[in-house]
């Protein structure tokens, strides 16, 4: 339920407050884009560049420490049985976190904002298409892609509430940055290249950022720690995870629409 209804309601929330042209026709043709073709396309290049990011993090780890490293991560006499779960070693491995920051918080974020405007870009050059709607179609191509990305999301060791609230305030980004995404590209309709580029790079920054805040929070339950220090981490990070999904509702609500507004 939580996967299907929250990029609906995330996007319904968005064509009530613009007010901009719609029809059913379009909404079920950038729904499949956005559900079927982007995710493929984004598994696609995500994994051509997180296996050049292992590469060339394993190469340079190598040249600094020589590959005696392996042996801390599968110790002499290590059954392969036991790798149904990660080793400890490996998952406090400093170097392990330092390139899930660098995927989650720069590469896959880039190309997930590039690729949920394909709607967008694909109507931009139709007159009849206003700002407003490629804003809308941009918001649907992330609601079709966070569709997809719930369905398929599943993370071991963390509570269902936790996870289900985060997919819900990750919907909500989705879809607006989908928006801004396509706004962007009434920019470069116009002409307007820097406005363009500076959306989409603001897109990127709050994608970033919510990866970031939710790889801290799922290492307080993947990385060994007392008790005491998990329930201490994990408040703030709920407190800020709160607040980030009512600011994104209210970009949703209200800054979306007063760009729409402006076209």
């Amino acid at each position: 339920g939580v996967a299907a209804l929250g990029p609906f309601l995330g996007f319904n929330l968005l064509r009530w407050r613009l007010h901009a042209p719609w029809s059913r026709r379009a909404g079920w043709w950038a729904l499949g884009l956005g559900s079927l073709l982007v995710p493929a396309l984004a598994i696609f290049l995500e994994g051509i560049a997180g296996a050049m990011l292992a590469l060339v993090l394993l190469m340079l780890r190598v040249l600094l420490e020589g590959p005696g490293f392996f042996n801390r991560w599968f110790p002499p006499g290590f059954s392969p049985e036991r790798l149904s779960m990660l080793p400890e070693a490996l998952v406090a491995d400093p170097w392990l976190w330092i390139g899930i920051l660098i995927g989650a918080v720069a590469l896959v974020p880039a190309m997930e904002e590039a690729l949920k405007p394909l709607p967008a870009v694909l109507r931009m050059r139709d007159p009849a298409v206003s700002g407003a709607s490629l804003i809308l179609y941009g918001g649907i191509g992330g609601a079709g892609f966070a569709l997809t990305e719930n369905m398929l999301s599943w993370q071991p060791g963390i509570p269902w509430t936790f996870t289900a609230i985060g997919r819900l305030g990750t919907t909500a980004l989705h879809v607006l940055n989908g928006g801004i995404t396509g706004w962007a590209w009434s920019r470069v309709r116009q002409g307007r290249f820097l406005e363009g580029a500076g959306a989409y790079l603001f897109a990127w920054l709050l994608h970033g950022l919510w990866n970031a805040g939710a790889i801290l929070m799922s290492g307080t339950f993947l990385i060994p720690l007392p008790p005491e220090v998990r329930a201490m981490m994990l408040l703030p990070a709920l407190i800020g995870m709160g607040v980030a999904v009512l600011l994104v509702i209210g970009g949703l609500g209200w800054v979306l629409p007063m760009l729409g507004e402006e076209e």
